[in-house]
């Protein structure tokens, strides 16, 4: 979108110079706005969370691992 608007700017700076200009601002708006919401999404403080009690509704989990004839010696460093 940004590239588009600098061409069009390039395009209509033969016809008029100030929306040339103009044009050129409202990119490097958009790209300064950019540059600064990066910034603060890389800095911004992390949110923590507690973890979950556990309670006697707690989901019971199996993990399972398509093996077949392996000897333990490969299994057990995989698990």
């Amino acid at each position: 979108l940004y590239s588009i608007i600098f061409l069009v700017g390039l395009v209509l700076m033969w016809y008029d110079s100030s929306i040339f200009v103009f044009l050129l601002l409202i990119n490097f708006g958009f790209h300064y706005f950019q540059l600064i919401s990066q910034l603060w999404l890389a800095y911004r403080k992390k949110r923590t969370y507690t973890p979950l009690r556990k309670n006697k509704n707690s989901p019971f989990i199996s993990i399972h691992i398509p093996i077949c004839d392996e000897p333990p010696e490969i299994v057990i460093p995989v698990i």
